[in-house]
């Protein structure tokens, strides 16, 4: 398998199909059944270096809020390298405990162990939470507005921003222009906007991640099992994102893009406005329709929606 997100037949078809419950293409926490009231989300991180295990935190987090649930705490399993030094082990620690307490939640415990197979080191975070009430996108109806809020791609810019690629992108831009750049990181959480879109009745939410918009629409589309139509032209991004996706030849659209909140609401203008007067930006990009067509717009211009490619 190509490496990058599990694409979504292969994971029905080799995992969800094989569980029976719990989390689906679309729908990223599992709640505990016969009663209880958690909710369950788990995420892995490959590369090896501190930004990515915060975002790791965020990234789950993400999904308890997207279930419509609250954050109460986290574990932390990690997998050190044989060359891992105990100092970056403590940074890892720090890491996670600052971006848990971002979160309102705490490390509660976890697994350490030393793999010396393996060059870095390798965290895999699971979030716990109170279920709230149920935000799955399988609730959505026909004529929902399609809400996403802040910008696409954030996760992505920052991301690239430390790693080597970036020098490329140094070269065409002023330091003082890519300087916004090391803000994104502080967009990531979706608590706010989920919790004022809960409170106005949304129909369902989809954290945006991996995969980046594009990806999220098909999921979520293919979890609801309603078609989708989506204005490309509408859809919000940095400027700086843009840039930094079009020196490297990147799809802006399919970057990671954590920190976006994709909201299914019958009455999208109005979320949009409470959401304004919270100082969140957000805007309708589409809507949910009655078939199983996902279809794109630019402009004049109509495509349809592959789990993979364009746009």
């Amino acid at each position: 398998m190509k490496a990058g997100k599990v694409p979504s037949n292969i994971l029905n078809r080799s995992v969800i199909n094989l569980i029976g419950r719990g989390p689906a293409i679309g729908t990223d926490a599992a709640v505990i059944p016969n009663g209880a009231t958690g909710i369950l989300s788990a995420t892995a991180v490959g590369e090896n270096t501190l930004l990515q295990v915060e975002f790791a935190v965020y990234r789950a987090a993400n999904n308890i809020w997207a279930a419509g649930g609250d954050v109460l705490c986290f574990q932390a399993a990690i997998i050190c390298g044989r060359k891992t030094k105990e100092a970056t082990l403590k940074d890892i620690t720090r890491s996670i405990c600052r971006a848990a307490g971002n979160c309102g939640g705490y490390l509660s415990g976890g697994h350490t162990t030393v793999n010396p197979s393996q060059e870095g080191f390798i965290v895999t975070i699971t979030a716990i939470g109170t279920s709230v009430c149920d935000t799955c996108v399988r609730n959505a109806v026909p004529g929902d507005s399609i809400v996403v809020s802040k910008w696409i791609g954030l996760e992505g810019t920052a991301g690239l921003a430390e790693s080597a690629e970036f020098d490329e992108v140094r070269q065409y831009f002023a330091a003082s222009y890519l300087e916004p750049i090391n803000e994104f990181r502080k967009w990531m959480m979706i608590k706010d906007e989920a919790k004022i879109a809960v409170s106005l009745g949304v129909h369902g939410m989809h954290d945006v991640s991996e995969g980046g918009l594009m990806g999220a629409l098909y999921d979520m589309s293919e979890c609801m099992q309603h078609g989708i139509t989506v204005d490309l032209q509408a859809i919000p991004f940095k400027q700086e994102t843009i840039e930094v996706a079009t020196r490297l030849k990147l799809n802006a659209y399919r970057i990671p893009s954590m920190g976006s909140l994709i909201m299914l609401c019958g009455d999208g203008a109005k979320l949009v406005e409470a959401l304004a007067d919270c100082g969140i930006p957000a805007v309708i990009i589409g809507k949910v329709t009655d078939n199983n067509d996902k279809i794109v717009y630019n402009s004049e211009e109509q495509g349809y929606l592959n789990r993979t490619g364009n746009p």
